[in-house]
């Protein structure tokens, strides 16, 4: 049910509008009522953005974030090592011949796994305990019903998140930008049921316990001891949405990326932000 209501927002959100589109949005905007409806529209999204917090408010229990274990150089240079090492890896696999989208994300998956592995050995070396130190693995009061709201702060958000994603690429249109879809969203298409299977398991699975772990459960919470929460919200959701190398879908991740701070901070934990991220690109699978 959810799914066939979001579809017309999903669809829109990640394959138009096209240029067509664009062209008769810039045209409405532009007429003597535009702006009214561009009003119209914050206001909606405002209304949307309070049912997101009313969510969180009334299901999810607030709890206090757990210390960093990492500093931010460590936070930092980890990201770096990412950036470098996946174009390293995207490089190779060009040269050998292998530049499917599916290598190369097997290949960033492996990348992200080394580098929360060595975040995890520096913690290690100097204090030991857990081999995964920045993920709260205990369970805790009020988790159960933490987790279960995440589909309706999913539902509540994707307004705003479609209404960022027309504004931007509207803002792109002007700009004589090309408004391309992401290409691991085409990924799987056209391929046999054993390779999209593949891909929703790590689509849905595995990409967002990897990304939280490291945007969220290293980076940022690093980067909030010296830069406080906004400048830590802003700096890590930037590098988020930059490290999904699509124009197109700036603006909208890295909205997406504050939410994910917001449940974060307001859940103390990353299973919350794991169980969102999951919905998000659960739907944007399906529907792609």
């Amino acid at each position: 049910m959810i799914a066939v209501i979001l579809m017309p927002l999903v669809r829109g959100m990640e394959s138009a509008p096209g240029d067509d589109a664009v062209t008769e949005i810039l045209r409405g905007l532009s007429a003597p009522w535009g702006i009214a409806v561009a009003l119209g529209a914050a206001a909606i999204c405002a209304g949307f953005g309070w049912m997101v917090y009313t969510v969180l408010r009334v299901f999810v229990p607030s709890r206090p974030l757990p210390e960093p274990t990492n500093t931010t150089i460590e936070s930092v240079g980890a990201v770096f090592i990412f950036i470098a090492a996946g174009q390293a890896i995207g490089g190779l696999l060009r040269v050998l011949g292998w530049d499917d989208i599916l290598v190369r994300l097997a290949g960033t998956i492996l990348v992200n796994i080394g580098c929360l592995g060595a975040l995890a050995a520096f913690r290690r070396d100097r204090a030991g305990g857990s081999p995964f130190p920045w993920w709260d693995l205990r369970p805790h009061a009020g988790l159960g019903r933490a987790l279960a709201a995440m589909p309706l702060v999913f539902v509540a958000f994707m307004p705003i998140h479609f209404a960022a994603a027309i504004a931007w690429r509207c803002a792109l249109h002007a700009a004589g930008r090309p408004l391309d879809v992401q290409e691991v969203l085409l990924a799987p298409l056209g391929r046999g049921p054993l390779v999209i299977g593949a891909f929703a398991m790590l689509a849905a699975g595995v990409v967002p316990v990897l990304e939280e772990a490291i945007f969220r459960g290293a980076l940022y919470r690093s980067l909030r001891e010296s830069m406080g929460r906004w400048g830590a919200a802003l700096v890590a959701s930037l590098v988020f949405a930059l490290l999904h190398f699509n124009e197109g879908s700036l603006a909208p991740l890295f909205l997406l990326s504050i939410l994910f701070v917001i449940v974060y901070e307001w859940s103390g934990s990353l299973w919350a932000c794991v169980a969102l991220h999951a919905c998000f690109n659960a739907v944007n699978f399906t529907l792609a």
